[in-house]
């Protein structure tokens, strides 16, 4: 999986300088469809990535997964106390009322489960490993991106009970735009978990990746031997007095 890759192999590692097609999570019993459709994509995966590309790749991303889950942690809880704690009772009902506030401390604590996924944290590697593939992952933060944002009535203007001036006057609009471009840029990392999952970046294993070649022995410098001039071994072969080799 690609967080056991993550945590053990390294940049100074010794890696392989091609994928391993072989070393994935498929057993080589298995015959199915789906098992031959995964066996295809990761030799044609394996044709255009290098290890290291995989490992900056999964890298980047998982850091800015980690960062973007943050932003929304704090665009949530600022919405709950900055915009329905603030509001009066006719304007929080037009917003979803107590539902939509349910929902949204709901959303806060699938948030920092997530949080603790991309941590790696052994109770949720224990408890909830269906979670660390990346099509569940993608499901799970498009969830998250979904219930954090804000909704539609922000936004449509043709509310004629309730006047856009009247809205910007109650509501402070800097909760409400934070609250939108974290859950957005949330729903983008979703989608690129979702395309990585289906390239099946998640299926192979740590033996893909390192090479088997001691990096101990392959760093060592060759020791070549001094040559000998072939003046000094035409003498020697030729058995000449030591008077001869002095002039």
């Amino acid at each position: 999986m690609s967080d056991e890759i993550l945590g053990s192999v390294s940049f100074q590692g010794n890696l392989n300088d091609t994928l391993n097609p072989e070393c994935i999570d498929v057993s080589e019993d298995d015959v199915g469809l789906r098992s031959n459709i995964v066996r295809t994509i990761i030799r044609v995966v394996s044709k255009c990535f290098t290890p290291r590309k995989i490992i900056i790749i999964l890298r980047l991303l998982k850091a800015l997964t980690f960062c973007l889950l943050c932003l929304t942690l704090a665009a949530d809880l600022m919405y709950i106390f900055f915009v329905k704690m603030e509001i009066n009772q006719e304007i929080f009902d037009k917003f979803g009322g107590t539902r939509d506030l349910v929902i949204r401390i709901y959303g806060v604590g699938i948030v920092i489960m997530a949080l603790m996924m991309e941590l790696d944290m052994p109770f949720m590697n224990t408890n909830f490993a269906g979670l660390k593939g990346f099509f569940p992952r993608s499901l799970l933060l498009l969830f998250i991106s979904m219930i954090t944002t804000p909704p539609s009535i922000f936004w449509d203007g043709n509310d004629d009970d309730y006047s856009g001036d009247d809205r910007s006057n109650e509501i402070p609009d800097s909760s409400v735009v934070f609250q939108a471009a974290t859950s957005g840029l949330l729903g983008v990392c979703a989608l690129l978990y979702f395309i990585l999952g289906m390239l099946c970046f998640d299926r192979f294993t740590t033996r893909a990746f390192l090479s088997d070649r001691d990096p101990v022995t392959s760093t060592v410098i060759p020791q070549t031997t001094p040559s000998v001039a072939p003046s000094v071994v035409s003498n020697i072969t030729t058995n000449e007095p030591e008077s001869r080799w002095r002039e």
